[in-house]
């Protein structure tokens, strides 16, 4: 375990994907130069898009359950504290299914990536 919040852990993820994003930009350095290191992206990539798929369904069940309690209320005026909650457990469901056809995909580029491999001389590299 962890001493860590749940909230402060997601920030920590977002941040994450933040620098991972310019490690991989348009100056990224030795450790991005061929196809075994979009690999090993790939496969963190699809463990981490499947890997959304639990806590979504976490935040989903906490929401539930303050809501069954009665010790959550909405705030902006618009809707009723059990339509809010259901909205937004709405909007959790379908980022599950997103999470999951993410995964899904990253999965199958991972099986394609695969396959692929620098080629070390001048007459391995395809003719274009």
């Amino acid at each position: 375990m962890t001493d860590r919040t749940p909230a402060q852990l997601a920030g920590d993820a977002a941040e994450a994907i933040r620098l991972l994003t310019h490690a991989t930009g348009p100056r990224p350095g030795p450790a991005w130069e061929n196809p075994d290191d979009a690999y090993e992206v790939i496969r963190s990539l699809a463990a981490s898009a499947f890997g959304l798929i639990q806590p979504l369904e976490q935040v989903s069940h906490l929401l539930y359950d303050l809501q069954s309690a009665g010790r959550i209320v909405s705030t902006d005026g618009k809707q009723e504290t059990e339509s809010q909650v259901l909205s937004t457990r709405s909007a959790l469901r379908q980022a599950r299914v997103h999470a999951e056809s993410l995964g899904g995909s990253l999965r199958d580029a991972l099986t394609a990536a695969g396959a692929l491999a620098l080629a070390e001389t001048e007459t391995d590299r395809p003719r274009i």
